[in-house]
């Protein structure tokens, strides 16, 4: 299968089974070709009326190379063919030649780069009726820094559009609304007042930093002033606002309500795995139910870090069980004490009565019981089971509580 070339550059592609044991001379003119077309840059001297400017395939060609230097002296207008004409290409050229350089590709539009100009152009590859583009038509800036030079075909700003819509600084101030003078109005600069207090300042003498001690003063200084409150113990009126510190801040900054509100609704991250009872069915923000539930080991990232797998790993990877406080007491973990011995920490215990026995006397002269019958032969005393009495368990009295846990 022979070789075949890319439309834009004419970069080889040999085919399947192709160019054995000479890959690498390919290989090489195309990374070449490559360089070119990012880096490359060629000076062209235009001579007559026309040249074709050709990007040939499989072979290095000025028609591959990014930027295009324009010399000579053509003795008109001189035209430039990019060919082909369905290759895509953009060109960064300056013409320092003595007349205008036409591009074209095909019959559509061409652009000229006038003698000492330069231009950034795209060539549209569209076969015969392809067109060539300056791309610095039409360009949006957000912004322009100009040094040096002349700038022209530009009048008057007018005020409505950001300008002054004078030529001098007389005209300027008036069309402003000012009408203090402009060595008046120096001695504002670096000033943040309004134009109505700058108005006021008309044959004023007091420098810059005297001023800005008025910006914003309409009237009645001293009375503005009073009712500024003092910087030692003040006394706040109104709604003041500040602004809220980080959660967990313990400096002396003051707190706002939403600060506070903030950290009492977390319960602050020392409170996770602390076991509370409300009063309530629902478990309160910053809790979960007691209740032996599997939950996420990100979600609940804080809890899992101090009570881990402890009272359940959850599916193995994901989650983790909060303990289970239904129906149960709570026992101090016996840590070595010896009072419940063996007792891993958090631990569930069956109920359990502790081992005790009733005894029944029987003397000579009492009816039979339970079987025992006195005298006669027969035992003079005995144990006997006394039978059953009581409800399912043993408990004292108590209220049902939620348990929660704090997350």
């Amino acid at each position: 299968m022979p070789s075949t070339y890319t439309t834009n550059l004419g970069v080889e592609k040999p085919g399947s089974g192709e160019q054995s044991g000479t890959w690498g001379n390919t290989i090489n003119l195309n990374m070449d070709i490559v360089d070119r077309a990012i880096n490359g840059a060629v000076s062209l001297t235009l001579v007559g009326a026309t040249s074709t400017l050709t990007t040939a395939d499989g072979t290095l060609s000025d028609g591959q190379t990014k930027f295009l230097r324009l010399t000579g002296s053509p003795g008109g207008a001189h035209t430039i063919t990019v060919a082909p004409n369905d290759a895509q290409k953009i060109y960064f050229v300056t013409n320092a030649s003595d007349q205008s350089a036409v591009f074209s590709q095909g019959s559509g539009a061409n652009v000229t780069v006038l003698a000492g100009n330069a231009a950034a152009i795209y060539c549209n590859g569209g076969g015969s009726g392809a067109a060539v583009l300056n791309m610095f038509d039409a360009l949006a800036m957000g912004a322009v820094a100009i040094t040096g030079g002349t700038i022209t075909g530009i009048v008057d700003l007018a005020v409505a559009d950001g300008g002054t819509g004078a030529s001098t600084a007389a005209v300027a101030l008036t069309n402003l609304g000012l009408t203090a003078t402009a060595a008046e109005i120096n001695v504002l600069d670096g000033v943040t007042a309004s134009t109505a207090e700058i108005n006021v300042l008309d044959g004023v003498t007091a420098s810059t930093a005297e001023l800005n001690f008025v910006d914003g003063v309409t009237g009645g200084l001293q009375t503005q002033l009073d009712a500024k409150a003092a910087l030692a113990s003040p006394t706040f009126t109104g709604v003041p606002a500040g602004p809220t510190a980080a959660a967990a801040t313990n400096t002396t900054q003051l707190a706002t309500t939403e600060f506070v509100l903030t950290e009492v609704a977390a319960g602050g991250t020392s409170r996770a795995g602390e076991v509370a009872w409300y009063a309530v069915s629902t478990a309160p923000t910053g809790t979960l139910k007691a209740n032996g539930a599997a939950v996420s080991r990100t979600t609940y990232e804080a809890l899992f870090a101090v009570i881990g797998t402890t009272f359940g790993a959850g599916n193995g990877s994901t989650t983790f069980n909060v303990p289970d406080m239904r129906g149960e007491f709570a026992r101090g973990w016996d840590d070595g004490r010896g009072i419940d011995s063996g007792r891993a920490f958090g631990s569930a215990q069956a109920a359990l009565l502790q081992a005790h026995a009733h005894t029944v006397t029987i003397n000579s002269g009492f009816g039979g019981f339970g079987g025992i019958e006195p005298g006669a032969g027969g035992p003079s005393a005995g144990t006997v089971d006394t039978g059953s009495t009581g409800g399912s368990e043993t408990r004292p009295r108590n209220i049902a509580l939620l348990a929660v846990i704090f997350f």
